[in-house]
């Protein structure tokens, strides 16, 4: 798969999941009943656990964020979880600055992030992207988890930057 195969796949695969509904009623495997697509429960911390009116719900536990770092003429500072409406951690959020040496602006730019528990083993991909970066522009990120969260994870690390 070539580079622009590849962003052009990330690209669909976090509009798509940026269409995910939250909260969602949860059924005894983890995923929502009831919901267009029967999109799953994305948590963070712990087991799936319904709250008192059948919604996900998970524990909440210090993560550990990644610290400010450059990749691909890329600055990325992650500032904080993304959570939904209930309280549920979905994602990540934070800001990241294009500042090419070459002047060029980039038609995409992909940023993946590890979920690792404890022990240091990756439990999770998070994955953010735009279109029509500009040189010295900021971008307020929001990155998603790319499939449900069944297990704990106490870290975030960088993952490679995808900018073209």
């Amino acid at each position: 798969m070539t580079d622009s195969e590849a962003a052009a796949y990330y690209l669909a695969l976090a509009v798509f999941l940026s269409a995910c509904a939250f909260p969602c009623p949860m059924g005894p495997d983890g995923y929502c009943v009831g919901a267009p697509g029967f999109k799953p429960c994305y948590l963070a911390h712990g087991a799936l656990n319904p709250s008192p009116d059948g919604y996900c719900a998970s524990p909440e536990s210090q993560v550990s964020l990644p610290a400010p770092y450059t990749m691909r003429g890329v600055s990325v500072t992650v500032d904080g979880l993304w959570k939904n409406g209930d309280g549920d951690v979905v994602g990540i959020t934070g800001i990241a600055t294009y500042a090419a040496s070459d002047g060029r602006n980039l038609t995409a730019c992909i940023l993946t992030f590890n979920a690792l528990d404890a022990s240091g083993v990756k439990v999770a991909d998070l994955m953010a992207s735009t279109t029509g970066l500009k040189v010295g522009q900021k971008w307020r990120f929001q990155a998603m988890f790319v499939t449900p969260v069944r297990v704990n994870f106490s870290s975030i690390e960088a993952g490679p930057i995808t900018a073209m």
